[in-house]
């Protein structure tokens, strides 16, 4: 459905014709809770940082990414790759205390952490050729802004959706009705999303955890 039909759609159940800019800005603000919240497979992709020679740390702000899902790899110079362990950065540095340390010098990546918009890996090898580590993303919704903007969602997400756009409209009216109208469509928009995710899951093998930067 395009942001116009989406407008059409809600209104129906809000029977109310004077709030297209309140549905619009609801309807992104779900739409942006549904891709940062609730990271589906359709908005799943990958990204990867070439190792550099002796290099522990790689910068990751320059890559324009705000959620990294759990289970990085290491992919070495033959193709093949195998999932990293991630850890805090206070476990990390208890593991790793110092990695200018030539014990852990040429070594294949087993762990890593991102911590402060980096990412770290250890061990970390002096000399690398083609090895790579792949990061699994998640792309944040953007902003709808012509009439015929579709979001990154199969046309069955359209119930999800609208129940999490009357939510948020119903709850900028002050009568209790509209509060109890904009709870319930809460409801039912996290139940939607609860079964979407459990189909989803069953697609993807497993649900992905969510790891911000800077945490």
């Amino acid at each position: 459905m395009t942001r116009l039909e989406f407008l059409s759609y809600v209104k129906e159940a809000l029977k109310r014709t004077d709030k297209d800019d309140e549905i619009y800005r609801a309807l992104d603000d779900t739409l942006y809770d549904l891709t940062t919240q609730y990271p589906f497979q359709v908005h799943q992709s990958e990204t990867s940082i070439t190792l550099i020679n002796d290099t522990a740390e790689y910068d990751l702000s320059s890559l324009s990414i705000s959620i990294i899902l759990k289970n990085a790899k290491y992919r070495d110079a033959t193709g093949d790759a195998w999932v990293l362990q991630q850890y805090s950065k206070e476990m990390f540095d208890l593991r790793w205390p110092d990695l200018t340390t030539t014990d852990f010098i040429n070594d294949e990546p087993q762990d890593y952490m991102i911590y402060n918009n980096k990412l770290t890996i250890a061990p970390f090898a002096t000399t690398v050729t083609t090895e790579t580590i792949l990061l699994p993303i998640a792309t944040i919704a953007t902003k709808l802004t012509a009439d015929g903007d579709t979001p990154a969602f199969e046309d069955q997400w359209r119930e999800v959706i609208k129940f999490g756009v009357l939510g948020r409209v119903y709850n900028l009216f002050e009568d209790q009705q509209s509060r109890q109208k904009s709870q319930d469509s809460f409801g039912l928009y996290t139940r939607g999303i609860e079964n979407m995710k459990s189909i989803d899951e069953d697609k993807n093998d497993g649900p992905m955890q969510v790891s911000y930067l800077g945490v």
